[in-house]
């Protein structure tokens, strides 16, 4: 039993450091993994207030199980969803962010999304861009309209 909690303690903090690498590099920051680190909790906060409960769960489910914390921290499950458009839901990120993007801040927040897109199964990404309005969507999808 010790060897399986050790192991599946190792695999979410060696999944866990792949995705953050992944991030860094996909916005410039391969050095600075502490930068990528709170970018995706100031996301994952901002997205997991957009959705409903029963979808917030369902996207956690498919996260390495060190982001699933990361992910429900401070959650008001009573209190949601936050009812955001575009704007709102960049605003949100953007002011909770505590440095600049050389990319800028919207460029950031698609590449971060296709970052998580490729790390979650096609039909979960879909049922979280179907709960969202389009012009959101179509914003994280990198699409413009």
């Amino acid at each position: 039993m010790a060897n399986t909690s050790v192991s599946a303690f190792e695999r979410t903090t060696q999944k866990t450091h792949q995705l953050l690498r992944e991030i860094g590099k996909q916005l410039g920051w391969q050095e600075r993994e502490h930068q990528a680190y709170s970018f995706l909790r100031v996301f994952l906060h901002t997205l997991r207030d957009r959705l409903t409960v029963e979808e917030a769960a369902q996207f956690a489910s498919e996260m390495p199980m060190l982001l699933r914390g990361l992910y429900y921290e401070g959650w008001k499950p009573s209190v949601v969803p936050k009812k955001m458009n575009k704007e709102q839901f960049i605003h949100t990120i953007q002011t909770q962010v505590n440095f600049s993007f050389e990319m800028g801040i919207e460029e950031a927040i698609q590449r971060l999304w296709s970052v998580l897109r490729r790390h979650m199964s096609s039909g979960e990404a879909t049922d979280i861009e179907m709960m969202m309005p389009k012009e959101l969507t179509a914003f994280l999808r990198g699409i413009h309209t």
